[in-house]
C-alpha cells in the first residue's frame, strides 16, 4: 500500500531519529576507545596510542567489553569504589540502557502506527528481546539522547558539548 504525505513524513522523521541515536552512540563509543587507549598511552600523538586504539579496542572489542574496561579504568582513577559511586552513581544502569537502546535502534524493526497515532509517536520499534512493539515519544527520545550526551560531554577531550537536534 503506497504511503501518503503524512506517512512519508513519519518515515522521514523515524529515519532521522534512528540515525541520531546510532550516530551519537557511535560517537560516545569512539570517545571511550580514546579514553581507554589514553590510559595506556597518554601521548595521543604516539604510534602506540593509535595502534592500540585501532587494532585492540575499536575493531576488536564489543561495546559491553569496552564498558567493562572503561569502568575499571575509572575505578582506578577514583581510587575507591565509594568515590566511583559518588562520581558515577548511574554508570552501570546508564550504559546498559545506552547499549540496549543502540541495539534496538540499529536492529529493531520499525512499525507504522495507525493514521490516528502518526503525530503521537516519533518511532515504534519491535523489540525482539521483549517480543513486543515499543513506542518512543519525543520526550523519551530526548531522554535517550541526553543520557548519551551526558557521557559524551564528560569524557570527550576538551569537553565538547553536544546539542539535541530539532
Amino acid at each position: 500500500m503506497p504511503y501518503g504525505c503524512r506517512e512519508k513524513a513519519y518515515k522521514r522523521n523515524e529515519n532521522r531519529v534512528r540515525g541520531e541515536i546510532i550516530y551519537y552512540t557511535i560517537l560516545l563509543e569512539r570517545i571511550i576507545d580514546s579514553y581507554i587507549a589514553r590510559h595506556f598511552f597518554p601521548d595521543t600523538e604516539s604510534d602506540k596510542f593509535h595502534e592500540v586504539k585501532k587494532f585492540l579496542i575499536a575493531d576488536r572489542m564489543e561495546f559491553s567489553k569496552k564498558i567493562e574496561v572503561f569502568k575499571e579504568i575509572l575505578m582506578i582513577e577514583c581510587v575507591t569504589k565509594e568515590v566511583f559511586n559518588q562520581q558515577y552513581p548511574r554508570f552501570g544502569d546508564d550504559f546498559k540502557e545506552i547499549g540496549n537502546t543502540r541495539n534496538d535502534f540499529a536492529h529493531g524493526l520499525s512499525l507504522m502506527p495507525p493514521n490516528k497515532d502518526l503525530n503521537k509517536w516519533e518511532i515504534i520499534l519491535y523489540k525482539y528481546r521483549k517480543e513486543q512493539p515499543e513506542p518512543y515519544s519525543k520526550e523519551k527520545i530526548k531522554e535517550c539522547l541526553e543520557k548519551i550526551f551526558k557521557y559524551i560531554d564528560r569524557f570527550s577531550e576538551g569537553g565538547t558539548h553536544v546539542q539535541i537536534g530539532k
